[in-house]
C-alpha cells in the first residue's frame, strides 16, 4: 500500500497505512447515481449480487458505514470471504 497523494499527508498517517493490521473486511468507496438512502443502497447492491452471482452471494453482508450528506457517495464494508 502506498501513502495517500493528497497535499502533505501527515507522516504518522502514512506510517499507519503502510503497516496497518490485517482486516477480515474490504472497505469500498463508491459514487452513487441516482442518490439513495443507506437502506436503498444496501438493497440495490444485494439485488445486483444476486443477479450476477446467484442466490449464494445474496447472503454476503454489506454494511453501509458512511453516506455523504447529498447521498452521492458512500463507504461500504464487506467480508473478504
Amino acid at each position: 500500500m502506498t501513502c495517500p497523494t493528497w497535499p502533505h499527508p501527515p507522516a504518522h498517517l502514512c506510517e499507519f497505512l503502510m503497516h496497518s493490521l490485517p482486516s477480515p473486511y474490504h472497505y469500498i468507496r463508491i459514487a452513487i447515481s441516482p442518490a439513495r438512502d443507506a437502506l436503498g443502497l444496501r438493497k440495490t447492491l444485494q439485488d445486483a449480487l444476486t443477479q450476477t452471482f446467484g442466490i449464494t452471494s445474496a447472503g454476503l453482508y454489506i454494511d453501509v458505514l458512511w453516506l455523504a450528506a447529498d447521498a452521492g457517495e458512500a463507504v461500504i464494508r464487506i467480508n473478504k470471504e
